[in-house]
Formats: structure tokens, C-alpha cells, sequence
């Protein structure tokens, strides 16, 4: 009797930590609502910047396999990181746009 409620609980608990966020997904999220935040940007302009972020994140892991080594890629993955400010003006207003220029180092940083 007791084993049908051990399965249960197992697959359970699998599901519901199959459905955690991954680092790079959380990291995406954060600075899409720091920047959100910040520039009072709407829900919809929140959500692109996500995508914005983990497009980038699957560039610089790609970049990443294809070079192999960290120093290899660095070059490489800065050249993606450079690419940030021109998909992020496409979302965020020209107003707005230079108040993330003057404050994207604290926005865009992991703290």
C-alpha cells in the first residue's frame, strides 16, 4: 500500500523540478525585470527583453562549444555580448533608451 504512494511522491517531486527555470533562464528574467523596473517599461517589452536575453545566452553557448576552450571563445562570445544595446533598442523607446545606456552596467550585471 505504501509503495503506489512512494511512486506518486516520486514522480511527483520529478515534475515539479522539471519545471524549475534553468541559471541562464532565471539570469534572463532578472534582467529583464531589472530593466523593466527601472525604465517602467510595459509587461510585453519585459517579456522580449527575455527573449532578447536568452537568444544571446544560446549564442554564447554555442560560441562556447564551437571554440572549446574559454579563451578561445572570449573574443568570440564579447562580439555576441556587443550585439545586446542594437536587439535592446529595438524594444525599449529612444527615450528610454539612453537612460539603459547610462545605467546598463548595474542593470545588466548578475547582482
Amino acid at each position: 500500500m505504501k509503495i503506489p504512494f512512494l511512486v506518486t511522491g516520486l514522480l511527483l517531486s520529478l515534475c515539479l523540478s522539471a519545471q524549475q527555470p534553468s541559471p541562464a533562464e532565471q539570469l534572463a528574467q532578472k534582467i529583464a525585470q531589472k530593466i523593466k523596473d527601472s525604465l517602467k517599461l510595459s509587461p510585453a517589452q519585459q517579456t522580449q527583453l527575455y527573449e532578447i536575453n536568452m537568444q544571446l545566452h544560446n549564442r554564447k553557448m554555442e560560441t562556447r562549444k564551437q571554440y572549446g576552450t574559454p579563451a578561445a571563445a572570449a573574443p568570440y562570445i564579447q562580439i555576441v555580448e556587443n550585439g545586446r544595446d542594437s536587439l535592446y533598442r529595438q524594444v525599449i523607446p529612444a527615450g528610454k533608451f539612453n537612460l539603459y545606456l547610462q545605467k546598463k552596467s548595474r542593470l545588466v550585471s548578475n547582482n
